[in-house]
């Protein structure tokens, strides 16, 4: 995990005022800009960045989990940039990591994170997010959460998440998997029931909610052959109300 121990606040965080320093996270997501050489022969790519979302408040030098996802416009529908392809830095700072998903952590202030994708023409297109940091009070830290499978998030075409079946009432394909997760907060020590909620960000096929607990065999839509990415996210709520969110990406699909 990347920590930011010499990193200074960027523009945007020595700009606000004392009041600004002292309230909660503010996350702003900017629409994505596709920048780069002209070409007729290629698109620029499309980068969004998913996480943090602006629902978080974050605390310094806690692990944060940055999550972008990338299409390749010149590939195939749902051609992914390779991982050494999406940059994460700080607008007038440092860069902090390469991939889709990479973990930093970040003293008080306010940063302006920015995540670019380029393909193999130059091309590029970038996304970003306002962050406020702020120190935590002691005795109401935000509890941690853990996707423990999947382990990892998935590649285009796994085996494993291909379609189990076609749910001819729905008119999609769907697939099952089992997610399991943990949360664990100072306070209330391990989080079980209904602290722990899973959910799909994928709204537009089916419902959000996918179930609750530390395990839940979830069953994911499509209404696409090619297949649909599902961005699975764990949320671990405390008794004072504090949220953490982990996120698994899962692409399932078929052959068409």
């Amino acid at each position: 995990m990347y920590k930011n121990e010499n990193l200074k606040p960027s523009a945007f965080g020595s700009s606000l005022g004392a009041r600004a320093l002292t309230a909660l996270v503010t996350l702003q997501a900017l629409v994505s800009v596709a920048c780069g050489p002209a070409s007729s022969e290629s698109e620029p790519p499309v980068v969004d960045l998913v996480t943090p979302n602006g629902i978080d408040s974050l605390c310094a030098d806690e692990p944060i989990r940055f999550l972008a996802t990338s299409r390749d416009l010149d590939g195939m529908p749902t051609s992914e940039l390779p991982d050494s392809a999406i940059e994460w830095s700080v607008f007038g700072g440092a860069d902090f990591g390469t991939g889709h998903s990479v973990t930093a952590s970040f003293p008080e202030g306010g940063y302006t994170i920015v995540v670019r994708a380029t393909n193999d023409e130059g091309l590029f297109a970038e996304d970003s997010v306002n962050l406020l940091v702020q120190t935590c009070p002691d005795g109401d830290s935000p509890p941690s959460v853990t996707i423990l499978e999947p382990s990892v998030d998935s590649e285009s075409s796994e085996d494993q998440y291909a379609y189990d079946g076609f749910d001819d009432v729905r008119g999609q394909w769907y697939t099952d998997v089992l997610f399991v997760g943990t949360g664990e907060d100072f306070e209330d020590g391990t989080l079980s029931g209904s602290s722990l909620q899973w959910s799909t960000n994928r709204t537009d096929v089916q419902d959000g909610t996918l179930g609750e607990g530390r395990n839940a065999t979830v069953r994911l839509y499509s209404d696409s052959c090619f297949g649909t990415w599902h961005d699975v996210t764990l949320t671990a709520t405390d008794s004072d109300g504090n949220e953490r969110s982990a996120i698994r990406r899962i692409f399932v699909w078929t052959l068409c």
